[in-house]
């Protein structure tokens, strides 16, 4: 089909000629393997975000698209650090502060990734950094997990709990620690983070 393949123009002429964006009927996977529910969405995994951002513009309405887990094209932007597509999202009205199923947001999203060129343009934006989602992760575990330093120094700097718990009872240090990222450990303890 020609919208798994990912080709902008097809893309444009299916929805100029009516084709419903939200139709859950076609399926396509990105390269992360995340499974997507809409036309728009599966080109979205396939190509370029900026592209297809730009391809919206006349379509502003379905910015915010959602496919099954409750995820946009902003959160497919965030987790493949496609800066050029989340700006052009953004500047077409996406929500920056979107929750998903498991209520993650495109921030803890570009977190888990270690994205701070991602992070650094949300927020320009103003997205709201103290977010916890269903697993009670702040964007700041995400960091810690993911080893990025910047992005620990960010989070911290934007109000996120250096102690905060999880769920399952896990600091940001403790994931950090988990992950072996011993220059973010390292940094956590000159700020007395506890394990």
């Amino acid at each position: 089909m020609a919208i798994d393949k990912g080709v902008p123009d097809i893309v444009d002429l299916l929805i100029e000629g009516g084709m419903n964006v939200e139709e859950t009927s076609y399926f396509a996977s990105s390269p992360g393997g995340l499974r997507v529910s809409t036309p728009l969405l599966a080109a979205a995994a396939k190509n370029d975000f900026w592209g297809v951002a730009r391809m919206l513009k006349p379509y502003r309405g379905m910015v915010d698209t959602r496919d099954k887990n409750g995820r946009t094209l902003l959160f497919l932007a965030a987790e493949h650090g496609h800066e050029a597509g989340l700006h052009e999202l953004l500047k077409l009205g996406a929500d920056v502060n979107a929750k998903d199923k498991a209520g993650m947001r495109p921030l803890h999203i570009a977190a888990k990734k270690g994205h701070s060129r991602i992070v650094l343009g949300l927020l320009k934006y103003r997205v709201n950094f103290k977010v916890i989602d269903n697993a009670g992760r702040s964007p700041l575990h995400y960091a810690a997990a993911a080893g990025s330093k910047h992005l620990v120094k960010m989070t911290l700097a934007k109000g996120n709990d250096k102690n905060g718990r999880d769920k399952q009872g896990k600091t940001p240090l403790a994931l950090a620690m988990a992950g072996g990222h011993k220059a973010v450990v390292d940094f956590l303890k000159s700020r007395k983070a506890q394990q």
